[in-house]
């Protein structure tokens, strides 16, 4: 159950990688984090090419991942402002 419910406009840079190994770079935009009761995003709404996804992401290395029904995500947070809300 969403605790918090934050509205955003933040810029991201997504990777698209489908089962061949190609890869696609979109401009995509988070419109909403989803918080917990500890205040940890677990659910983010992203926007890119026109489609809106309500996704789970995991959290790696700086960069925020998730899988598609037969493509991987790879997300970066575009500005360093922005970086530390998710």
């Amino acid at each position: 159950m969403p605790q918090n419910i934050h509205l955003t406009n933040i810029p991201l840079e997504l990777y698209e990688t489908n089962q061949y190994g190609e890869t696609k770079k979109h401009k995509a935009t988070i419109q909403e984090i989803l918080m917990d009761s500890k205040g940890h995003p677990y659910q983010l709404l992203i926007t890119w090419n026109g489609k809106t996804r309500r996704v789970a992401p995991k959290y790696l290395d700086g960069k925020l991942q998730f899988n598609g029904r037969y493509n991987t995500f790879d997300g970066y947070i575009e500005d360093d402002i922005h970086t530390s809300a998710i």
